[in-house]
C-alpha cells in the first residue's frame, strides 16, 4: 500500500505568476477532460435533475453548487450537456483563486452557457445555501481528515437533496498512470509534479468511505468508475437507496 503523503502541491501557492496559474489550470482541465470526470459525474446530475422534475410534478431547475471548481471545465460540461438534453440546470462554481474565477467565466462565455462564479475559500467561509445538489471534484485529496470532515458536513448542511464527490484513488498503479498522463497532455512542470502529488496525497476509496460515513452519519457507497478515481454520490430523494454512487 502506498502511504498517504500530504506535501503541498505547487498550484496551491497563490503567488505563482499569472501565466503559470493559467497554464496549470489548462493542464488539469485537459487531464480531467481526457479521463472523463465530467461525463461520469453528469450521469448523476442528469438523473437527479430528472428525478427532481418527477418529484416536484414538473421540470424544475436543479440548482448545483460546485466546490473548488478550478477552471470550471467540469460544471461547464454539465451545462452544455444539460442544454442538449433539455434539462433545466443552474450551476454556481466556486474557487479560492482569482485566476480560476476568470477562467470559469471566459470558458463559460466561449461555451455559450450561463455559469455563476463565486470566489470563496470553502474551508474558511460559509458555503452559500439554497442548493439541491452540492458537488466537488479533485479537491478532497488536498485535505487532512479534519478538514475533509468539516467540508463534507458543510456541504450536507447547504443542500436538501444530495452530494456528489469525485477524487483520486491512491495506489501505485494510479500514481504511474497520473505521471504518464500528465506528461502526455501538458508541458507544465507544475502539472507533472502536482498530478503525481495529488495521487500520493489522496485517500483510498475505502478510506474516504469510512471518513464520509463518520462525517455524515449515514452509509455511503463508493464506485471506481474512472481511471485513477472514485465517485461517491449521496441522495435521499431521487433514488431509492440512502446513498448511491454512479460511475
Amino acid at each position: 500500500m502506498l502511504s498517504r503523503d500530504r506535501h503541498p502541491d505547487w498550484m496551491s501557492h497563490l503567488d505563482l505568476p499569472l501565466d503559470l496559474q493559467h497554464q496549470t489550470l489548462n493542464g488539469f482541465s485537459r487531464l480531467n477532460r481526457y479521463t472523463g470526470v465530467a461525463s461520469a459525474m453528469y450521469r448523476y446530475v442528469r438523473r437527479a435533475a430528472i428525478a427532481r422534475g418527477k418529484n416536484r410534478g414538473g421540470r424544475n431547475v436543479l440548482r448545483v453548487l460546485d466546490i473548488a471548481s478550478g477552471a470550471g471545465e467540469v460544471p461547464i460540461a454539465w451545462c452544455r450537456r444539460a442544454a442538449i438534453d433539455g434539462i433545466p440546470l443552474k450551476v454556481t462554481a466556486t474557487d479560492i483563486c482569482p485566476a480560476a474565477i476568470d477562467q470559469q467565466q471566459r470558458r463559460a462565455e466561449q461555451a455559450g452557457v450561463p455559469l455563476n462564479s463565486i470566489q470563496l475559500d470553502c474551508l474558511a467561509s460559509p458555503l452559500p445555501a439554497g442548493f439541491d445538489l452540492v458537488t466537488c471534484s479533485m479537491f478532497m485529496h488536498r485535505l487532512d481528515n479534519h478538514h475533509a470532515t468539516r467540508l463534507l458536513q458543510a456541504m450536507q448542511a447547504v443542500t436538501d437533496e444530495g452530494i456528489l464527490i469525485c477524487d483520486w484513488d491512491r495506489s501505485r498503479i494510479n500514481l504511474v498512470f497520473a505521471a504518464v498522463a500528465s506528461h502526455l497532455i501538458s508541458r507544465s512542470r507544475i502539472v507533472h509534479h502536482d498530478a503525481g502529488q495529488a495521487v500520493r496525497a489522496a485517500f483510498t476509496a475505502d478510506e474516504f468511505k469510512r471518513l464520509s460515513e463518520h462525517a455524515l452519519a449515514r452509509p455511503v457507497r463508493v464506485r471506481r468508475g474512472l481511471p485513477c478515481r472514485y465517485i461517491i454520490g449521496l441522495d435521499e430523494k431521487s433514488v431509492p437507496e440512502t446513498a448511491v454512487a454512479f460511475a
